[in-house]
């Protein structure tokens, strides 16, 4: 009897475990099921996104090739993106800017933005680019001797300085001397130079994307209109006293087109010490008890107190810090009319 209940329970244990693998089968199949629209849904909510974030890269692939017309000099080209058009330094590309405005046109910058002169360097990938562009457009190497040897005898190199109808004036030296055989390279001061250099470019721009034609040449013709109508209106804000010391003979291309005049600088380059003997020299030959100088940095105490009292101006010839050649040369006329108009 005791072995018959063994049996019994054992036979109840197995169908409790048979009874309940089927029931877990059960469960199984009805969740799978269950489950199948919401896979389905996932899926599909899966593929929307996917096909979003492909919507949003093509426009944003869209929006980089616009960016594009504006290249700094470190900024990294996109794998089989092309130039064909490069300009030296900043005022030449704000020059560019205004021939190109409205095109999806191109152009990179080779120095970084506040390099000019003897300042900054080519890298590798600039020398590529320069070997690739179709064109190269510099001042020179009166201006940028730190190019020359990768550019001065390029065949697609343009050098503006070389241009016949550029108006280039001579150095002066602390005493307003002129210095023999010197040229002064702030050339795109001077408003009929940049009006020149800006048909210039509207021209090489023309040969390497003539479908633009039409519209650089517009821009050039706008460019000439709006520069010649600021350069009366700044004019006209200049007063009695008109003239002003300098760091460094910089400025000489706004004196004619403002109606001012430079009458001594502290060195012949503001990379040169000031010499106390020149500190002497201007304190007894300035023209008014106020007077207004101008350099590229702000100049120091002791140099400030030996020449006060003074309106001491900085003022950056190479347009660092604007976007718009038009914006540039109003705002830096306009840091000069300020200073000279404080004189008395």
């Amino acid at each position: 009897m005791k072995n018959m209940i063994i049996k019994e329970s054992s036979s109840q244990v197995v169908f409790k475990l048979m009874s309940a693998i089927v029931l877990l089968g059960v469960v199984l199949i009805l969740t799978a099921c269950s489950n199948k629209p919401a896979e389905d849904s996932h899926l599909k909510h899966a593929e929307k996104e996917h096909e979003q974030q492909h919507s949003h890269k093509e426009h944003a692939d869209h929006d980089q090739h616009d960016d594009m017309h504006a290249l700094e000099a470190t900024q990294v080209m996109p794998k089989g993106y092309t130039v064909n058009f490069a300009v030296s330094n900043h005022p030449l590309f704000l020059l560019s800017e205004a021939v190109t405005k409205g095109t999806n046109t191109t152009v990179k910058k080779l120095l970084n933005t506040g390099d000019i002169g003897h300042h900054g360097s080519l890298s590798p990938s600039d020398i590529k680019m320069v070997n690739d562009s179709k064109y190269v457009v510099w001042f020179g190497k009166n201006l940028e001797s730190n190019l020359s040897a990768t550019l001065v005898n390029g065949s697609n190199t343009v050098t503006i300085l070389n241009e016949a109808t550029i108006n280039m004036l001579q150095r002066r030296d602390e005493k307003m001397q002129l210095i023999a055989n010197s040229t002064d390279p702030h050339i795109w001061l001077d408003p009929q130079n940049a009006k020149i250099i800006v048909n210039k470019l509207a021209k090489l721009h023309s040969e390497v994307n003539p479908k633009y034609e039409e519209q650089y040449q517009a821009n050039a013709k706008k460019f000439a209109k709006d520069l010649d109508e600021l350069v009366a209106k700044q004019k006209a804000k200049v007063g009695g006293h008109n003239k002003y010391w300098s760091s460094h003979d910089a400025f000489q291309y706004f004196e004619k087109s403002l109606g001012i005049e430079l009458v001594g600088t502290l060195t012949t380059d503001h990379e040169v010490p000031v010499k106390a003997s020149q500190i002497l020299w201007l304190k007894n030959n300035r023209p008014y008890k106020v007077m207004c100088l101008i350099t590229q940095n702000k100049a120091k105490v002791g140099v400030i107190n030996k020449l006060a009292p003074i309106t001491n101006t900085v003022l950056r010839e190479d347009m660092s810090g604007n976007t718009s050649f038009i914006d540039a040369w109003k705002n830096e006329s306009q840091k000069m009319i300020d200073c000279v108009n404080n004189s008395q």
